[in-house]
């Protein structure tokens, strides 16, 4: 596995969509790990220093994470009784919440150089002028400072305007990476049955909030981008998003400006094409969409093979499957019973050159896949592998590895 020692600073976490060919499809994304300490996330309205008793919870999904919030002053609602959990939020409540659940009022991207000739740098770090923010209203400051901290407000934006779910997801992986150092790491992008109604410039801010499970799709498998979401929704969303930071802790404490964002951290740029990196929290199993639909497709067969690689992970970064500890980990496995072993693939690099990867693999029956037995201290993330060319992994005839 090479790994690339330059660095590369961006202001959000999604990117161009991935292409059509799903078995393919590989998204570098970017994500600040870091412990957040949490402060007020106020709707516009009730700003009171205590936790409010909302009466109009019950029954509503996520009412736990609601009250949790809540009891941290993390979240206000329409009054000290009322929620409103069925309410459209708004353009500027979401952002007013971007602002204080990630304190992006410490956080100012790079000034660009003038002397660089770097125009297009110089235009994406432009702080819109916002016509139809009034100068007199609460959140006037708000979108000055969301901004100037990196996240991408169009400037005809009504902040009074219902936001839609596409866009607060946007708006939340983006506020994620924007609050301190990250590596890149690889994931295999989700099947989403309603994909073609996505905005382009938000898919890859969706399909990662999908895989690290900070949103989910509906019973048909939807995500109802352009529905707006509620107010409940999103503080759900908001709470699974900073959970899931606070999962990690961070090696280094990073600078106060943040001005060296992607500075310490290894980055995955390089990956082998064969291989998809997703950060999987410690003492956990996670199977890619590939793996899953292979299982159910093949759901009457239960003794059928598959032939899978297995990522690990360790507080949120890959571990060498060269390295001992991965070594260790093998013959752990194999003295549980299970037929994994060290493999051999390819990808390419450079100019086209093919580079040998190493990486961890096995048969596993749907049984033993799904009831992993995994060390308290490493992550494990499932999926068919792939060479440079896309070809698959070579595995023993009647073996499903696709």
């Amino acid at each position: 596995m090479n790994r690339s020692t330059s660095r590369k600073k961006s202001n959000v976490a999604a990117g161009k969509a991935a292409p059509a060919n799903k078995r393919n499809r590989k998204l570098g994304q970017r994500l600040a790990i870091s412990t957040l300490a949490f402060s007020l996330l106020s709707g516009g309205i009730a700003t009171s220093s205590f936790a409010a008793s909302f009466d109009d919870l019950n029954g509503v999904p996520g009412k736990d994470k609601i009250t949790a919030l809540a009891s941290q002053q993390v979240i206000n609602g329409m009054s000290d009784t009322s929620f409103a959990p069925g309410k459209s939020l708004t353009q500027a409540q979401a952002l007013h919440m971007m602002v204080k659940a990630f304190k992006l009022d410490t956080v100012t991207r790079p000034v660009s150089d003038p002397l660089s000739g770097d125009e297009n740098q110089a235009q994406q770090q432009a702080i819109p002028e916002f016509s139809k923010v009034k100068s007199s209203a609460w959140y006037a400051d708000t979108f000055t400072t969301a901004a100037r901290a990196g996240l991408d407000i169009p400037a005809t934006i009504n902040p009074d305007a219902p936001i839609t779910r596409e866009q607060y997801v946007d708006y939340v992986m983006s506020a994620m990476q924007l609050t301190g150092k990250m590596p890149v790491f690889r994931i295999i992008p989700p099947d989403i049955n309603d994909e073609s109604k996505i905005d382009i410039s938000h898919m890859g801010s969706i399909q990662l909030a999908i895989v690290l499970k900070i949103v989910s799709l509906d019973a048909n498998g939807n995500f109802n981008p352009k529905q707006n979401i509620t107010r409940a929704d999103a503080a759900i969303m908001l709470y699974d998003g900073m959970n899931y930071l606070n999962r990690f802790k961070p090696e280094t404490t990073p600078p106060a400006d943040n001005s060296e964002a992607t500075g310490d951290l290894p980055l995955i740029e390089d990956a082998p094409a064969g291989e998809s990196y997703a950060v999987t929290n410690n003492g956990d199993v996670m199977l890619m969409q590939d793996v899953k639909q292979a299982i159910a497709q093949h759901a009457s067969d239960k003794d059928a093979l598959y032939f899978v690689a297995i990522d690990l992970t360790q507080n949120g970064k890959p571990v060498d499957p060269d390295s001992t500890e991965a070594k260790t980990e093998l013959q752990r496995l194999q003295g549980a019973g299970y037929d994994v072993a060290m493999n051999t693939g390819w990808t390419y690099q450079g100019q086209m050159e093919k580079s040998e990867f190493r990486y961890l693999s096995g048969y596993f029956t749907a049984d033993q896949l799904n009831n992993l037995k995994p060390a308290a201290h490493y992550g494990y993330t499932v999926h068919f592998s792939y060479n440079g060319d896309g070809s698959l992994a070579q595995a023993k005839d009647g073996a499903i590895n696709h």
